[in-house]
């Protein structure tokens, strides 16, 4: 009955568990509200036991309380020795309410800090070197307390850094669970999500039965109403870090960060809350400074409706990337990330409070962002001068036909886009002339990730399929693009060299192109041509 199973856990079986290392167990007690009646229980654990009355000096030598004796079985003797005592007690009863001595010697000394109010900096940190098994001290410390909707004390730590950075082995969920200040699980796993795995501390919960079953701890649905309280307000912890102090908040980003992306790409529940916490550098900042993707929208262009990313290996080589250009001639600011896992975060992602999340290297051609300087850069390219293509193959915004000094006519961009895909037909879908490049000849765009590219090379490099025909963006006004349109005309076999190195190195910018090494040919025989005449 439900009567019966509460039982369960109060008193008793825990006791009875003596028999599995005790071939005989022995009880005597003296009552302090009868004080001068003595009892002794006794039992093999077979089935039967004995009670019986002392009296004379056997009475006389029981004080108020009890004596347990135990006869250990001849396998277990270990449990006689006072370093496995010492670890059983530090690990289940560290905490009880009273103290736990072996010989004069009090084995429970570190207080049960979560359920104060406040404590010293260096008790926390005694705590939390105890908790966690460390030795550095806290970067963090946060204390959690409430009634309602459950009954919660918890007590939570993040360290100066984690051991997973170092190559080792993935860390085991660092919070354990308490009832009453009784251990019910050490890693309580399920109690946080797996990405604030870093995360060390306590919760005792007196709404957790004593008698729950630790493997059946992941399908209770007390644990999971505690995991959903606790992980909104650890997020909630770090929110209000990060504008309380954000030089202190940046330096833990730089250390734990990429267990926020985790939760990102692995938790939908809280993705758009973990998204508040991430850190980035941006085209608008200083090299090395941080910043929101909420700093970013604060920041967004009157009728800007993306937040624009860009995943490179480094600062630098995201300011000399070609799809940056036209976001750099514009003064649109671009968010710059550097860890191949980014490209993974931000695909998860895909937006950030309603507002969509693209690439640069997309299909682009910033006619989302509006305002003075772009539409006195529209007057000046006089976009709407020109006859508009509809096909993939025709000029989005070339130059009228009175105006090639600066950049090929309609006509003639129509002309060779045609020409381009037909001269690399195994490598482009389409081609087309775009606004958006200033220093460079050509991109692909809305490709395939560099990223995730390398990763199935890496996993299985037998299996990697092709890459497709991509869709390419000339610039116009570009001298090699306006020459080659000539050169088609004047020496057809030595234009498809260049228009194949034309794609080649639009793919390299990309980072598609497998092996580089397979147009080293190619570049031989245009070196050689270059130097024909010298």
């Amino acid at each position: 009955t439900r009567a019966a199973s509460s039982i369960i856990g109060q008193f008793g079986v825990g006791f009875y568990a003596s028999f599995m290392v005790a071939s005989r167990v022995v009880v005597t007690s003296r009552s302090m509200r009868d004080p001068e009646r003595v009892h002794r229980w006794s039992s093999s654990g077979s089935g039967s036991y004995e009670l019986v009355e002392l009296s004379g000096d056997e009475a006389a030598a029981q004080p108020i309380g009890t004596r347990i004796e135990l006869s250990l079985k001849s396998d277990c003797t270990q449990y006689a020795e006072r370093s496995t005592v010492e670890e059983i007690v530090r690990k289940y009863s560290n905490f009880v309410g009273f103290d736990v001595r072996i010989g004069n010697d009090t084995i429970n000394t570190i207080k049960p800090l979560w359920t104060e109010t406040r404590s010293s900096d260096a008790d926390n940190t005694a705590f939390y070197q105890f908790i966690a098994h460390a030795y550095d001290t806290p970067r963090f410390t946060f204390r959690y307390q409430t009634d309602a909707p459950l009954n919660i004390r918890a007590l939570f730590f993040v360290g100066q850094s984690h051991a997973e950075k170092f190559g080792m082995s993935r860390m085991e969920p660092g919070v354990a669970l308490y009832s009453r200040k009784v251990l019910i699980q050490q890693r309580a796993e399920g109690l946080l999500p797996d990405w604030l795995r870093f995360v060390k501390g306590v919760v005792d919960s007196e709404d957790v039965p004593l008698n729950i079953g630790r493997e059946h701890l992941q399908e209770s649905a007390l644990v999971a109403r505690l995991n959903n309280i606790v992980t909104k307000r650890i997020i909630r912890f770090f929110a209000d870090e990060a504008k309380r102090n954000p030089d202190q908040y940046n330096a833990f980003f730089a250390e734990f960060g990429h267990f926020f992306k985790e939760g990102v790409c692995a938790d939908a529940q809280w993705r758009q809350d973990i998204a508040k916490l991430l850190r980035v550098e941006s085209s608008a900042v200083d090299k090395g400074q941080l910043c929101s993707f909420d700093d970013y929208v604060k920041r967004m262009r009157p009728k800007q409706k993306a937040i624009y990313y860009l995943v490179a290996p480094s600062r630098e080589l995201a300011l000399a990337s070609p799809y940056y250009e036209g976001f750099a001639s514009k003064n649109v600011e671009v968010l710059f990330l550097y860890s191949p896992l980014d490209e993974f975060v931000m695909s998860h992602l895909a937006e950030f409070n309603g507002v969509e999340l693209r690439t640069i290297e997309a299909n682009d051609d910033l006619v989302d962002v509006d305002g003075a300087d772009a539409d006195a850069d529209a007057a000046r390219d006089g976009a709407a001068d020109g006859d508009k293509s509809d096909g993939d193959e025709k000029s989005s915004d070339a130059k009228s036909d009175g105006d090639s000094a600066a950049g090929l006519s309609d006509a003639d961009a129509r002309a060779l886009c045609a020409w381009l895909r037909a001269a690399v037909p195994d490598k482009l879908s389409s081609v087309k002339t775009t606004t958006r490049l200033t220093n460079t000849p050509a991109i692909v765009t809305d490709h395939q990730s560099a990223t995730y590219r390398r990763m199935m090379r890496t996993m299985d490099p037998d299996n990697v399929q092709a890459l497709p025909p991509q869709q390419l963006e000339v610039n116009a006004k570009h001298a090699v693009i306006r020459r080659l349109a000539e050169l088609r005309d004047a020496d057809e076999p030595l234009a498809k060299e260049v228009a194949g190195q034309l794609v080649d190195n639009a793919l390299i910018a990309a980072g598609l192109l497998d092996d580089p090494r397979t147009m080293l040919a190619r570049l031989n025989r245009l070196l050689e041509l270059a130097m024909k005449d010298k």
